[in-house]
């Protein structure tokens, strides 16, 4: 049986895989590539959304376009300053942080919360556990997420991916603004959780919920929150 000294080569293998995709010449939103699917799940009961870690707001204006109440909130001030400046939008902007200031939101009360490529800079039990909290009766949690690559599995799944990665993001980025390389000023952060751990880190605080891997080092994770307030 193989210990934990066995896997160090293959985390080091898929670490190094991960290094050299960063040290390319060009970067591209990867996250974009399941823009379709999130909005594709939200339900047409939907009246209130919530944008978690909005960034310069395209999700939250997707969403205020199909005619949405969307609050959408962001720690990093520069970020909203540049959601902010975009088109004028019916989207309520919010500087804030998830877990610190969660007066700022109203529990219970969104129909969908969405969180793309943000939840990796929290603790995933603490922000699930505050998420659950946030979404209505009958509502839904939507999450595009980033993982850490780890073990075997992943290091496989990294060699045969590289090459679609580096041709697909090239072509993307070059036809589709939305997958174009991210503001330079946006914050970054490595994934510290393997998509095992967070599977059952996300299987304890929201069962039910669906998640599956997805190409480009991303998971997306579905739960539908059913029943009265009260049985949260």
């Amino acid at each position: 049986m193989r210990g934990p000294r066995g896997r160090e080569p293959l985390n080091l293998l898929a670490g190094n895989l991960r290094h050299a995709i960063r040290r390319l010449r060009f970067r591209w939103n990867a996250s974009a590539y399941y823009e379709p699917w999130l909005i594709s799940q939200i339900p047409r009961h939907a009246r209130h959304a919530l944008d978690i870690g909005c960034g310069a707001g395209r999700i939250a204006r997707l969403l205020a376009d199909r005619g949405l109440e969307v609050d959408a909130i962001d720690r990093d001030s520069s970020m909203l300053d540049a959601a902010r400046s975009g088109p004028p939008s019916t989207v309520r902007w919010i500087q804030g942080d998830l877990l610190d200031t969660p007066w700022l939101l109203r529990d219970h009360s969104y129909d969908a919360v969405v969180v793309v490529g943000t939840l990796h800079f929290m603790d995933s039990q603490r922000a699930l556990a505050r998420l659950r909290h946030c979404v209505a009766p009958n509502g839904i949690l939507l999450v595009i997420g980033l993982f850490r690559a780890k073990g075997m599995l992943d290091t496989l799944i990294t060699m045969c991916v590289l090459p679609v990665h580096v041709v697909r993001g090239w072509w993307r980025s070059h036809w589709d603004e939305a997958f174009a390389s991210p503001d330079p000023n946006m914050p970054l952060a490595v994934p510290r959780e393997s998509l095992a751990a967070f599977r059952q880190v996300a299987m304890t605080e929201l069962p039910g919920c669906v998640v599956r891997r997805r190409l480009f080092w991303r998971y997306t994770l579905l739960w539908r929150k059913e029943g009265r307030i009260g049985m949260d």
